[in-house]
C-alpha cells in the first residue's frame, strides 16, 4: 500500500498484483496533475477486460463506506490490554452450568486503532479455544476500537444480569450466541487477547495481553495460587486499578495491581463491576467485603 500526499488532498492506492494472472502491473500517478491520471498496466495478457466491459454500477473507492475499507495485508499492532474480568456468576434458577454475565473488558491504551476484525480472545492455552468477532455479529461492533475506548467480550447476558445495558452502544460482542460452551472456568484459566496482524498468516498473531487465575485465585507471579493472590468471588469482578493502566505487563501481572470492583450493581442478580468503564477508585477494594451501594 502506498500513501501519497499533496498539500491539498491525500490519495491512498492499494494494488494487489499477485492475484492477477498478469506478467506484472505498474501504477503511475502525477501528483501535480489533479485529478490524478494514468494507471499504466501490462496489457499483454490475452482476454484482459477493458474499461468498456466493466458494469456501469461497479463501485469505486469513493462509494465504499469508510468502515469497509479494511486492509487485508499486515497492519501495525495496537496496544490493547485486559482491564476487567467477571469470572464467577451465579447460575440462573434451574441451571447448574450456564453462567450468564461473564465478561472480559479490553481497553485501547495506545495511539493506534485496533481493528475488531483482527482482535480475538484465546480462552485457554491448552485447547486454544478462540473467540473472534464475526462480521455477522448483532449488534454490529465498531470496525475499530479507537484509542481511549473500551470493548467488552460478554459470554451471554439477560435482564437479570444487566451487563450489556451498562456498556456504551455496540461496544461489546456476545460470544455465547454462537458458542456458549466457551466459558470462563472458575478454577483456572489463562485468557489472552491477540491480534491477527496478517490475515493471510496466523503464525504472525501478536500477543497483546494476558491474565491468568489458578485454583480460583489471581496468583502472584512465580507463586502457587494457594500461597498468595486474589480469590475469585461470585458475582464480583476483578479490575485493573485505574492508576495501573499504563503499567508494564509484568507489573499488571501482580495481584496488587488489581482490585475487587464494586463500582456499580448490575441487573437483578446484583453483579458488581464496571464493564465498559474505569473502576471508581474509592470502590476498587483490596477485600471482597461488601460496600454500601
Amino acid at each position: 500500500m502506498h500513501a501519497l500526499r499533496s498539500p491539498h488532498t491525500t490519495l491512498v492506492a492499494a494494488i494487489t498484483c499477485g492475484a492477477l494472472a498478469l506478467g506484472g502491473c505498474n501504477l503511475a500517478i502525477n501528483l501535480d496533475d489533479y485529478p490524478y491520471q494514468g494507471v499504466v498496466a501490462d496489457l499483454s495478457a490475452p482476454d484482459l477486460p477493458v474499461v468498456e466491459d466493466m458494469p456501469e454500477d461497479m463501485p469505486v473507492v469513493e462509494d465504499m463506506p469508510e468502515d469497509m475499507r479494511i486492509p487485508i495485508g499486515p497492519v501495525p499492532t495496537p496496544d490493547v490490554i485486559i482491564t476487567e474480568v467477571m469470572v464467577d456468576t451465579s447460575s440462573p434458577e434451574g441451571s447448574s452450568t450456564l453462567e450468564p454475565g461473564e465478561y472480559i473488558e479490553l481497553y485501547n491504551r495506545g495511539p493506534l486503532p485496533a481493528l475488531t476484525s483482527r482482535l480475538f480472545l484465546e480462552l485457554d492455552l491448552v485447547t486454544n479455544n478462540k473467540v473472534f468477532i464475526p462480521n455477522t455479529a448483532i449488534p454490529a461492533p465498531p470496525s475499530a476500537i479507537q484509542p481511549g475506548e473500551f470493548f467488552v467480550f460478554v459470554r451471554s447476558d439477560d435482564a437479570d444480569y444487566g451487563v450489556v445495558p451498562h456498556i456504551a452502544t455496540n461496544r461489546y460482542y456476545n460470544w455465547g450466541d454462537l458458542n456458549s460452551s466457551l466459558a470462563l472456568s472458575n478454577s483456572g484459566r489463562t485468557v489472552s487477547v491477540k491480534y491477527r496482524v496478517d490475515l493471510q498468516d496466523p503464525s504472525k498473531d501478536e500477543l497483546l495481553d494476558q491474565v491468568s487465575w489458578f485454583r480460583g485465585r489471581l496468583p502472584e507471579p512465580g507463586e502457587q495460587a494457594e500461597v498468595m493472590g486474589l480469590n475469585i468471588q461470585e458475582n464480583l469482578s476483578i479490575s485493573l486499578r485505574a492508576d495501573q493502566y499504563n503499567a508494564t505487563i509484568a507489573r499488571r501481572a501482580e495481584p496488587a495491581s488489581w482490585c475487587y470492583d464494586q463500582s456499580a450493581s448490575l441487573g437483578m442478580v446484583g453483579l458488581l463491576g464496571s464493564p465498559g468503564k474505569m473502576p471508581i477508585t474509592e470502590r476498587c477494594t483490596d477485600t471482597a467485603d461488601p460496600l454500601d451501594q
